[in-house]
């Protein structure tokens, strides 16, 4: 029997506070704090992108590299997928590839392969049973926010009258917008399925692969067959804080969905050895720790609430391990839709796997450490505040570049992307550059692993 849950953390860390290990997730007092179990999803969400190394999530630090790469083929910010990850440690996790998606860079003819990447969604405490893929939203104290308003007369839209709408004329642009990313974020779906550990008690990992095959390529210009696939809903979100927005969210149908659990891969034991390789404890615990070391949310407040919201934590770390191998019961679905080339000048492009093995290639996360290793051995170390210790290195600190570099193989392409702070590039044309340490670094470390050259370049 696989031990339980080890609180101690909690309690040095909250020593005054009353844990509940009986909170439901499902309670009434649960469902009365549902923004603040909101919020623990999200967290949970980011979790299981950078912490379960299916094929190692991106480091934080990184991400605005790969942001920008999303962002110049027109995808909004709020639609890049959770998890930015190393395709070549994903198959060797998985034993397939991830959809690599490229689609044409805005204003030319250019087109560009994105970052291999999935998007986490937690699905079955609250809420709808089809997770929202993504959204468009827009300030009613802007223009555009004005158009949606006049297009849909200041009213709210659901269902069928939602659809036609969004079809209309004057919706033209948000509804490409909306398209384009829903395309790009469905590319590769991780969904965290809590329903079936809580009637079964049984754990499951299930990938599956071009869940889109039997939907028409029109699905996106023909309103009657997008709408047997789709949901839209043009709503009023309100803000406290700033001016009320108009939100265009889209998710798929139950057809859809079910469409979606068809042919699947369980791949349970071998996520799970991965996560607990990586990790050294049981996904229940790491995700224990790490919710414990979040900040907790603004709403929480008043020593009552920080105590239910311990509770809540424990309550989520408490539905994986009844699982057994986690907690919840963990359902990925990998989405690797086939759009047709027209539409958004996109495609989903499948590669053959090869006979070489994947694992004779490091990941993204372990270069990266050794990277910063390195840098670490050939930055002088100097005090908080004084002059430079070198005519043409960076001096080291507070570490504070030194952590934020990380690096991105390609080792199809033979291109190795380093990503680092963004603060450190007014140096760039200095004599210090961070852009040839780096690059130097990088060379300096792949040379002694691979016989072979790589194109190394800065992608923020």
């Amino acid at each position: 029997m696989a031990p339980k849950l080890d609180l101690n953390r909690m309690k040095v860390t909250f020593p005054d506070s009353k844990i509940d290990e009986n909170f439901g997730l499902r309670s009434k007092r649960a469902q009365a704090i549902k923004g603040v179990r909101n919020t623990l999803i999200g967290r949970i969400s980011d979790y299981v992108s950078e912490q379960m190394n299916i094929g190692l999530g991106m480091p934080k630090s990184a991400k605005a590299g790969a942001r920008k790469i999303f962002e110049s083929v027109g995808v909004s910010g709020g639609a890049i997928a959770d998890a930015i990850v190393d395709a070549d440690a994903f198959e060797g996790t998985a034993g397939f590839r991830l959809s690599e998606i490229s689609a044409m860079k805005t204003g030319s003819n250019q087109q560009i392969q994105l970052p291999s990447a999935y998007e986490t969604k937690v699905k079955g405490v609250g809420g709808a049973a089809e997770p929202a893929i993504t959204a468009v939203s827009r300030s009613l104290s802007k223009p555009e926010g004005q158009l949606i308003k006049a297009a849909v007369g200041g009213k709210q839209l659901f269902g069928q009258e939602a659809i036609s709408a969004l079809f209309s004329k004057e919706l033209t642009p948000f509804r490409n917008l909306l398209f384009l990313n829903a395309r790009i974020k469905f590319a590769n779906l991780l969904v965290v399925d809590t329903a079936d550990i809580e009637h079964q008690s049984k754990p499951i990992f299930k990938f599956i692969t071009n869940p889109l095959q039997n939907i028409s390529s029109n699905v996106f210009k023909d309103q009657k067959i997008f709408a047997r696939y789709f949901q839209i809903s043009i709503k009023i979100k309100s803000s406290s804080s700033a001016a009320d927005k108009y939100r265009i969210e889209i998710k798929p149908t139950a057809e859809l969905f079910a469409d979606m659990e068809k042919g699947v891969r369980d791949l349970t034991k071998r996520v799970n050895d991965a996560h607990l390789k990586a990790n050294g404890i049981k996904f229940s615990q790491g995700l224990l720790n790490y919710l414990i070391n979040q900040e907790i949310p603004q709403a929480v407040s008043g020593k009552d609430a920080v105590n239910e919201y311990l509770s809540l934590i424990v309550a989520f770390a408490k539905e994986f391990e009844r699982g057994g191998l986690t907690p919840f019961t963990i359902r990925s679905v990998i989405e690797s839709p086939r759009f047709s080339k027209q539409s958004f000048n996109m495609t989903a492009v499948r590669k053959a796997n090869k006979k070489d093995s994947v694992q004779k290639f490091i990941s993204g996360a372990q270069l990266s450490a050794l990277v910063q290793k390195r840098l670490g051995a050939i930055m002088p170390k100097g005090p908080r505040r004084g002059p430079p210790l070198s005519p043409n290195i960076l001096t080291e600190r507070t570490g504070r570049f030194r952590s934020s570099v990380a690096v991105l193989p390609n080792y199809r392409a033979n291109v190795i992307r380093f990503f680092y702070d963004p603060i450190y590039k007014s140096l760039i044309q200095s004599q210090r550059n961070p852009d040839i340490l780096v690059t130097n670094t990088v060379r300096e470390v792949v040379q002694g692993m691979f016989a072979r050259k790589f194109n190394i370049v800065r992608g923020n």
